[in-house]
């Protein structure tokens, strides 16, 4: 991009650089663009998201609108917050800034951005504080199964597991989800909600371990899955020939899988490939040990590495989760399999394989 309106709204071009200070926005869509170098020495000018293009000028309005209700409430959190706060270091601008010590940033996404866009802005703001708060809309949070979307936007705290935030605009509200389940069904599963009313409350909230006035929320939905016309309808689907080619040479279709697998619609935070296909992988994995075997954690989570590898298994990306997910994923297949029958404590990292 060669040109952009400078603070006094004035059109400068990127060749004019000759030492880029001070913010700029594109002269389209008025959005904070950033001053770049490019391979051949030169600057120019990028934008932090998508240019938003006139002809989603009615979509933006609403949404724009929806934007600054939230930064209003959360806003409403402390004394000397400031909306729009421009952060020169970073050449960017967040919605909310507190200034407590270590000051707070807070985001407001309802828009889906690529990954790449939300982990650089995230560790741009991780540069100037480790608070740093991203905030999706509650409406996401009504269903039973989690998007892609709000598992991108998804923590980790030791001490309440993956979790989530979002604001209902309507209730004048923030909600924090926590202890989110990495293997759940679908039709019924448990979570913990903290609601917070009181914004002058949310800066101590966010901070705090654990989370104060935590209550149990169950997901609940009426779905009539049916193993066996689940399972036609897989083998009828041309997405996953290669997965049940690959079953067949080994002398497996997915009738020979436990009928639990196709039970249940079944949903794994930490992954993009189907869960039915990490649960065949697994149990093709056990179904090969000898009955009462012994397999340990180690033993698995390289499985699941090897996977990874070999691309049968994608993770799923989730730039606000800084840890190895292999091994909650390698505990979560763990207690799933036991849970079923097919795997019995020895010790402490250690288990029987049990067959049907």
């Amino acid at each position: 991009m060669y040109a952009a309106l400078d603070e006094e709204n004035n059109l400068i071009y990127a060749q004019q650089l000759q030492s880029p200070s001070g913010r700029y926005v594109c002269p389209k869509c008025q959005q904070p663009v950033i001053v770049k170098m490019s391979k051949k020495q030169k600057y120019y000018f990028a934008h932090l998201e998508a240019c938003q293009l006139a002809g989603r000028a009615m979509k933006r309005q609403g949404e724009s609108q929806q934007h600054q209700a939230v930064k209003t409430l959360l806003a409403q959190g402390y004394g000397g917050a400031q909306i729009e706060y421009w952060l020169d270091t970073i050449q960017q601008q967040v919605d909310v800034w507190y200034a407590t010590e270590p000051p707070m940033i807070l985001e407001f996404q309802k828009s889906k951005i690529n990954e790449e866009i939300l982990q650089k802005r995230h560790q741009a703001y991780r540069t100037v504080t480790p608070y740093v708060y991203w905030f999706g809309d509650n409406a996401e949070w009504q269903r039973s199964k989690l998007s892609k979307w709000q598992k991108q936007l998804l923590y980790y705290h030791h001490s309440y597991g993956y979790h989530g935030y979002a604001v209902d605009i309507s209730m004048q509200e923030i909600i924090i989800y926590t202890h989110l389940p990495i293997i759940y069904c679908a039709e019924s599963w448990h979570c913990c909600q903290t609601v917070i009313s009181e914004m002058k409350q949310l800066p101590s909230v966010l901070t705090s371990s654990p989370l104060p006035n935590a209550t149990k929320l169950h997901y609940r939905t009426k779905r009539d899955v049916q193993p066996n016309r689940l399972r036609q309808s897989l083998m009828q689907a041309e997405l996953y020939f290669p997965f049940l080619n690959g079953l067949r040479k080994q002398g497996v279709t997915l009738y020979d899988l436990p009928e639990w697998v196709f039970a249940h619609t079944w949903e794994c935070l930490l992954i993009a490939t189907p869960t039915w296909q990490l649960f065949g992988l697994v149990w093709l994995y056990l179904y090969r040990q000898a009955p009462n075997d012994c397999i340990t954690f180690e033993e698995l989570k390289e499985q699941l590495n090897v996977l990874v590898e070999q691309q049968q298994i994608q993770l799923l990306s989730m730039p606000l989760v800084n840890k190895d997910k292999i091994d909650d994923l390698t505990q979560a297949l763990i207690q799933c399999f036991a849970y079923f029958g097919h795997l019995e404590r020895k010790e402490k990292n250690v288990w029987f394989v049990k067959h049907d």
